[in-house]
């Protein structure tokens, strides 16, 4: 059994995944993408096919693509080595967006 199979929860697997694999930490695409690919494992994708893998993404029985980003957001905000380059500036558009649905 492989080391992403034996961790049990998505914060285990998203902290793996931003510390293992820099690129991800700005692209949640990027890390959705590479968080089904362990989650399934490569030799069952390979197998899969499209159709297949959206009948399982459609009954639940893939992490939810919300559960993730939300980990990975929560992640980043409590460790700073997660942050990637866009870090900083996602959260002042964040504050930003906040302040002007504020003012209306």
């Amino acid at each position: 059994m492989n080391l992403f199979k034996q961790m049990k929860t998505a914060k285990k697997r998203v902290f793996y995944l931003l510390d293992k694999t820099p690129r991800l930490r700005d692209d949640d695409n990027k890390l959705i993408a590479n968080y089904y690919y362990n989650e399934i494992g490569a030799e069952n994708l390979a197998k899969m096919s499209a159709t297949e893998f959206l009948q399982r993404f459609a009954d639940g029985k893939l992490t939810s693509t919300e559960s993730i980003r939300r980990v990975r957001a929560k992640l980043q905000e409590t460790t700073p080595e997660l942050r990637g380059k866009n870090y900083l500036k996602r959260k002042n558009d964040g504050d930003e967006f906040k302040n002007n649905i504020s003012d209306l």
